[in-house]
């Protein structure tokens, strides 16, 4: 989606003129300083468009004489326009032409001015509200009747709608402010303090309500349920004069006040401000009560309710290819701007509208002309004709919503808006007497809509019976959209209530957010009396995936079916809820793979500054190896900047997950991971997303874990099976998985440290034989990928990399003194055990000493050279795994682990060596031909690189198949970024 990006340059003098504010407050609010007028990405500000006034607006349907007002206004995300006339709401096209009256029924009906305030949601629900009462309606697209809700607050100085579906309503004199989610209303905090004036609020990007307090002269930015996330503070003048907010999609936001029209940046800094109306626009902006953006096409719409109208200002450079129209259209205005009574300019404006089919902006155009002179003949017919063409099609769209009664509710119900069409009819005629086909043409829709009405109000024989008898389909969820390629969203029972075989049955769906799906084939013949379930498949568009609300939706079903040979179809309409992009239902654990997102922006840079090293290590600093892998080593460092950064663990109110997994009858909300870092918090499923796909953007392989009632995650460590037993031990375990060793964690506490976390995940794991599922990202990712998300409107950093730093340093000295001191203090203990160790030295020196002969002794000495290569310690290691082949030459580990040793150094030649002699001594050894194959490859001697990989494979098939790039030159580059270096398989026995 474009973005608007017009700007004015304001140099750093003119902006303390023009706003009012010394320079000693620019400086405090810290802001940067104004580009200057030589700065190209700064454009001209918004221009005049065109103008809507009530003599657009019919209320001939709603029997209702005096003209309709306009007293606010909304636009839904295709550019629709909803117009709060208090009376009603009217919903126009960009043409400014009808397209209904959503919730008409309330005034018709129930007689209630309904619609002074309106607000909609992107997904489409539009709230309205009279003037005073608590009442709100509620109208959703699919659903025919409106609702009822009662907030409770009388008199409402904000009202507005958000991405996610729910509503906020202040009272700025009584303080007072609540959400309503469905039918549920609750307390809402958005005053910032006990003075806070809360007159001004609007929807902003991500779900975000921004708050203007006018006291402290900031806006807040705030979640739908209240929770602070940050404050920005605009260079307004006068903060009493503030009257209303538009947000955009990028963060930037426009202002109107009593002084004018702002643009802020996202970080409230002023990039243009309009102090009059554009020309040929007339008043001033103390006229002007609400403000409107239509971000798409670069519209600002200004309404006024004392001035009776609304006015559309333009960017004339947002989109960057403008409709040709548009661009005649602003040099139109300009030379009318220049000339007001230049009546050629206003003729060609309306003939410019003629031909784009907007009959009401046409038919304002012809007034201008005859304002200036009211004698022109042909401007007089010409109006005559473009209000009769807006009569027939106001006719036209009155005449469907006029069969609809009939055929729903019968003549007399029907009757009223029935006369009403025929006047419209009537009265188009009329106007349109000079133009004799387009004259016709209402006279035949008058002719038309007299004789269905006629046969519609004739008694009606019965309905065959539906062929369609029970529709068995669940919720639909955008997270799922790639899943429902495959999978239906549920069956349909057909039965075949005729008296003679139906043939080649065929079922699909249509709905509002999805494409046609292919039609699911049922059975080739179904006799009757006969059943058949047939599979229901829907085709989700791209368009659901921006779901943030709860929405029911019309599902019509349709069967095509073959009787005698004629081919006939039967439909029936099925509601169906759409669930918003952050709902699941946790019947498959696999489907929180749609939540991981390495490839969203703000995750990837976050696991990638988190991940990035020092650039100066000092001197104190642990050696980069503490027993873990390089990739595992990576994941440390980004589960302790995390912990650095703040997650708190926060369970979801309305939906535990304890309570909701594995519970199919309720439904999660889980956040997406960027949302979980802005906010510092979330419950088990939302961590263990974030954390996963925070490893996944840093190259490290993750997989979903959940224990009864419980989700977290493992990584890859990209270490052999042969490995375990130098990760396993002091309350840590691991997972095997494809011969690589997966360690997990604890997400929840990663406030704790790296340590602390994997030790929690191995105690779950451990709590629970055989009730612990294992999934990995890259296999449920294939079922459900990640959701694609726009770009997101905030950036987030990583902490200081000096606390990171820290923290993980802390991590290291932990995993050092558990995974190394402490297990080569129990080995040494077996080795005095034996006997075989001369008191006196060091354990280190101990090691390296032969002492003995035993097998025993050979081993646990080959365990303690392990530990010392592990460390970093690489002379001390080779010292200990020399003296165990001196001493028994036989001994394949110690010699694979010379090799391992070798190869630490980049000593592939040597490496190779020492390989072929454990290899020879051990020929069904899958380590050995691991180093091999790693020699070999950097030695650049492919044929026998691959030689080693089959033989791997043949070994074991797990490992052969995961390290085969080694055998492929080509891929030497792809495997060294990585980052992960050699991969050493030790041996102990």
């Amino acid at each position: 989606m474009q973005q608007t990006t017009f700007r004015r340059a304001v140099t750093g003098t003119l902006l303390v003129a023009l706003l009012g504010v010394c320079p000693a407050a620019l400086g405090a609010q810290s802001r940067p300083p104004a580009p200057s007028q030589a700065d190209d990405r700064y454009a001209a500000a918004p221009l005049f468009l065109d103008e809507l006034t009530p003599r657009m607006l019919s209320s001939a349907d709603l029997g209702y004489a005096a003209p309709l007002v306009p007293t606010s206004i909304a636009l839904r995300p295709d550019g629709t326009i909803v117009l709060g006339t208090s009376v009603a709401a009217v919903e126009l096209d960009l043409f400014y032409q009808e397209l209904g009256k959503p919730g008409r029924e309330i005034f018709t009906e129930e007689r209630i001015a309904y619609a002074f305030d309106v607000t909609v949601t992107d997904a489409g629900t539009l709230f309205a509200r009279a003037p005073t009462g608590g009442q709100v309606f509620v109208m959703r697209p699919d659903v025919p009747r409106h609702q009822r809700i009662q907030t409770g607050i009388d008199i409402a100085s904000v009202f507005v709608a958000s991405a996610d579906g729910s509503l906020t309503v202040a009272d700025a004199t009584q303080r007072r402010a609540v959400r309503v989610q469905g039918r549920t209303v609750e307390p809402l905090d958005i005053f910032a303090g006990e003075y806070s004036w809360v007159q001004v609020a609007a929807a902003g990007p991500e779900a975000t309500l921004w708050v203007w307090d006018a006291v402290s002269g900031t806006i807040g930015v705030y979640t739908t349920a209240g929770e602070e996330l940050e404050r920005i503070a605009p260079q307004v003048a006068d903060r009493g004069t503030v009257k209303s907010l538009a947000v955009l999609p990028d963060g930037d936001f426009i202002m109107l006040s009593m002084l004018g029209l702002f643009r802020f940046d996202r970080s409230g800094n002023p990039l243009w401000h309009l102090e009059s109306m554009p020309a040929p626009a007339a008043g001033s902006f103390n006229e002007i009560h609400r403000v409107a953006v239509d971000p798409v096409r670069g519209y600002i719409y200004l309404l006024s309710i004392s001035g009776q109208r609304v006015i559309r200002l333009i960017d004339p450079e947002q989109p960057a290819q403008r409709s040709a129209l548009e661009r005649e259209l602003i040099a139109l205005n300009a030379r009318i701007a220049a000339d007001s009574d230049d009546a050629t300019a206003h003729a060609r404006r309306a003939a410019l509208y003629r031909d784009a089919g907007a009959s009401a902006l046409e038919a304002e155009a012809w007034r201008a002309v005859l304002d200036i002179d009211p004698f022109d003949q042909q401007a007089a017919v010409s109006l005559a004709i473009a209000e009769g063409r807006l009569m027939l099609g106001q006719a036209k769209r009155s005449t469907e919503r006029t069969l609809e009664t009939l055929r729903t509710l019968g003549p007399e119900s029907g009757r009223a808006i029935y006369s009403v069409t025929l006047q419209l009819y009537e009265q188009a005629a009329s106007r349109l007497h000079a133009v004799p086909d387009e004259r016709r043409r209402a006279q035949d829709g008058l002719d038309s809509l007299r004789r269905e009405f006629e046969r519609l109000s004739r008694p009606r024989p019965a309905q065959p019976p539906p062929r369609i008898q029970t529709v068995n389909v669940s919720d639909v969820f955008p997270a799922l959209i790639r899943h429902y390629h495959h999978n239906p969203l549920g069956t349909v029972t057909i039965t075949n209530d005729l008296d003679r075989p139906i043939e080649h049955l065929t079922l699909r769906s249509e709905m509002r957010y999805a494409d046609v799906a292919p039609p699911a084939a049922g059975p080739l013949r179904l006799a009757p009396g006969e059943s058949a379930a047939l599979p229901l498949y829907v085709l989700l568009s791209p368009e659901a995936l921006l779901l943030q609300e709860d929405i029911p939706v019309a599902m019509r079903i349709v069967l095509n079916y073959v009787v005698d040979g004629v081919e006939q179809s039967t439909a029936v309409t099925h509601v169906v809820t759409m669930r918003r992009n952050t709902s699941l239902y946790w019947d498959d654990s696999g489907k929180l793979a749609s939540f991981i997102t390495p490839n969203d922006t703000i995750v990837s840079d976050f696991a990638l500054r988190a991940a990035r090293l020092p650039a100066v290590q000092t001197a104190d600093d642990e050696p980069a190896a503490v027993l873990l892998s390089a990739g595992a080593l990576r994941a440390a460092r980004i589960v302790d900047a995390l912990g650095v950064f703040g997650i708190n663990y926060v369970e979801d109110p309305d939906s535990p997950f304890t309570e909701v997994f594995g519970n199919p009858g309720r439904i999660d909300t889980v956040r997406f991971p960027r949302t979980t870092l802005r906010l510092r918090a979330g419950d088990c499923d939302e961590t263990a997303s974030l954390l996963a796909s925070l490893l996944e953007a840093a190259g490290v392989r993750t997989a979903i874990m959940t224990s009864p009632g419980h989700v977290f995650v493992a990584f890859d460590s990209q270490e052999p099976l042969t490995n375990r037993w130098l990760y396993e031990g002091n309350g840590r375990t691991v997972v095997e998985h494809q011969g690589s060793l997966w360690l997990p964690v604890e997400t929840t506490i990663l406030e704790r440290g790296f340590a602390a976390a994997w030790q929690e995940g191995s105690r779950l794991v451990r709590a629970h034989p055989g009730a612990i599922e294992f999934l990995p990202y890259y296999r449920e990712r294939e079922r459900y990928p990640s959701m694609p998300l726009p770009p997101a409107s905030f950036d987030l950093h990583a902490p200081p990399q000096d606390r990171v730093h820290a923290a993980n340093k802390r991590t290291r000295q932990q995993l050092r003194q558990s995974l190394y001191y402490d297990n080569l203090a129990r080995i040494e203990r077996q080795l005095n055990a034996l006997g075989t160790i001369r008191g006196g030295a060091t354990g280190s020196q101990r090691a390296a000493e032969p002492g003995g002969d035993s097998r025993e002794a050979a081993r646990l000495r080959n365990q303690i050279g392990v530990l010392h290569a592990r460390s970093g310690d690489l002379d001390v290691a080779e010292e200990v795994f020399r003296a165990v082949v001196a001493l028994h030459p036989d001994s394949a580990p110690g010699h694979l682990n010379l090799a391992n040793v070798h190869l630490l150094r980049g000593d592939h030649a040597a490496a190779l060596a020492s390989a072929a002699t454990a290899q020879r001594l051990r020929p069904h050894s899958a380590a050995a031909q691991l180093v091999r194959a790693q020699a070999l490859h950097a030695l650049g001697q492919v044929d026998g690189a691959r030689e080693a990989i089959a033989a791997l494979r043949e070994l074991s098939p797990e490992l052969g198949e995961r390290y085969a790039y080694l055998a492929l030159p080509e891929d030497a580059l792809r495997a060294a970024a990585t980052g992960f270096g050699p991969i050493s398989a030790w041996e102990r026995e």
